[in-house]
């Protein structure tokens, strides 16, 4: 499985099938965290719509750790087709994210 920092990355390329995991810098002591916003593309499917948190290794009081999202793209994906994920950084109880990043999923068979 390859592994992005959606922080570095703004385009993957992948296959059908393949499975993929990003990951993001996040601090949930501040009650924020990460998720796909809205829910996955029916062609990309996500283990989680929300971050499985990783804590720092580090292990100093409120350093932040990191949410990985497993992807997997689906096998009836085609080449050429593109899918844009939205995730976003937000409070559970806040109507809107402070941060969001967009990531553009691109299918090649080759």
């Amino acid at each position: 499985m390859r592994v992005f920092n959606l922080s570095q990355v703004t385009s993957i390329v992948l296959a059908p099938k393949e499975r993929i995991r990003i990951e993001v810098e996040s601090n949930p002591t501040t009650g924020y965290s990460w998720k796909l916003d809205p829910p996955q593309s029916p062609k990309v499917i996500a283990k989680d719509l929300y971050g499985v948190y990783q804590p720092s290794q580090t292990r100093l009081m409120g350093a932040p750790g990191k949410e990985c999202f497993d992807l997997r793209c689906a096998s009836n994906s085609i080449e050429g087709e593109e899918f844009l994920l939205h995730f976003v950084y937000q409070r559970s109880w806040e109507a809107h994210p402070i941060k969001d990043k967009y990531l553009l999923l691109k299918v090649s068979v080759n």
